[in-house]
């Protein structure tokens, strides 16, 4: 029962002691193509405490990353949350005096966290799928009709130059977007506006030697103090200016 497996999953110890002839959590499944399920969480002392004690069977890095799988001597698996970046720190830090390592360190299974991404990438492209078919973007028809004669009426109405019928929620979906394109397209102009704006009152253009109005000062003149070259006065009343001076 659910019940039965919350108690053991909590109160059992590494040590099973339950009725069942074997561990549930270090049991695989599948003729061993899946691990048993995580049966709880190791914290950093906790993991160095059954390190040291010759507890841990093995470790490795997660498909998920960011997360060590340690493997106890009976077979069960703990998870530790630890950044991949970290992971060698905690390999140095629960290593012997010899420098060996108490257990075995599994390397990153390749292929499990690729069938992951490939997953997390099919279930992106579904969610995006969906809400275009909630739209009523997608060029094919994914009505649920009720039988197959609603089917082949539908599909001869659109030959005929019939409208596919609407979504329950499409002309809220359809709506939602144009508001929240236009909505961007708008900020989008004010923010443009606003920073030509300010270039404009409060960027100064600079001088030259080449566009200087007048002659330049002597050097004679420029090693004692600084000498203004170009002064202007803003929209908003601000006075700039610009000086140059020659260091010996």
């Amino acid at each position: 029962s659910p019940f039965w497996v919350a108690k053991n999953r909590i109160e059992a110890g590494d040590d099973y002691q339950g009725t069942m002839p074997y561990d549930p959590w270090a049991h695989s499944s599948a003729f061993g193509l899946v691990p048993p399920p995580i049966a709880g969480q190791f914290k950093r002392d906790q993991f160095f405490a059954a390190a040291r004690a010759g507890k841990v069977k093995s470790v490795q890095i997660a498909p998920q990353h960011d997360c060590v799988i340690v493997v106890t001597a009976s077979g069960r698996r703990y998870s530790l949350m630890v950044p991949d970046s970290e992971f060698p720190a905690l390999l140095l830090d629960a290593a012997a005096a010899d420098g060996s390592f108490p257990f075995e360190v599994l390397p990153l299974d390749e292929t499990r966290a690729k069938v992951r991404d490939a997953a997390g990438k099919a279930l992106d492209l579904s969610l995006v799928l969906w809400l275009a078919d909630l739209a009523g973007l997608l060029p094919w028809d994914t009505t649920p009709y009720g039988s197959m004669a609603e089917r082949e009426e539908a599909q001869r109405r659109r030959q005929a130059g019939d409208t596919a019928p609407r979504k329950p929620m499409s002309d809220e979906l359809s709506r939602a977007f144009g508001i929240a394109t236009s909505e961007a397209s708008e900020i989008r102009t004010r923010l443009k506006a606003t920073a030509q704006r300010i270039k404009q009152d409060y960027e100064p253009a600079w001088v030259t030697p080449l566009t200087v109005e007048g002659e330049l000062p002597s050097l004679e003149d420029l090693f004692p103090q600084p000498m203004q070259i170009w002064s202007e006065v803003a929209s908003d009343g601000t006075t700039w200016a610009q000086y140059i001076r020659a260091h010996p």
